[in-house]
């Protein structure tokens, strides 16, 4: 599904997409060297844990979730960000219903 934004003109993100009931979602914002990927998910619900692809950043833009990264557990809220670089195993749990952003630095 496209996210429907236009360039040029000011707008949040987290108004871009909603929550869906008892389940999450992923939205592929652009793809590029850079990969940008909103997800969404409501409380409760988790990403299964996996290994970053490449060097991640995520930014949480409302709710907090729970990142489990090599093993240890961090607490994000909105307004909060995270990194972790290639290959760390880790998992997301929404704490409360949850929508971030998450960039891939895929480099050259």
């Amino acid at each position: 599904m496209a996210i429907p934004y236009e360039a040029g003109k000011v707008f949040q993100v987290k108004e871009l997409f909603t929550i869906p009931e008892g389940k999450g979602e992923k939205h592929v914002l652009f793809d590029t060297r850079t990969k940008g990927v909103l997800v969404c998910l409501d409380e409760g619900c988790s990403l299964p844990e996996h290994a970053a692809p490449c060097g991640v950043m995520v930014a949480v833009m409302e709710g907090a979730a729970v990142i489990r990264c090599d093993g240890q557990d961090h607490t994000v809220h909105a307004g909060e960000n995270f990194c972790f670089e290639e290959g760390t195993m880790h998992q997301v749990t929404a704490e409360k219903p949850l929508k971030m952003m998450v960039l891939h630095f895929m480099g050259e």
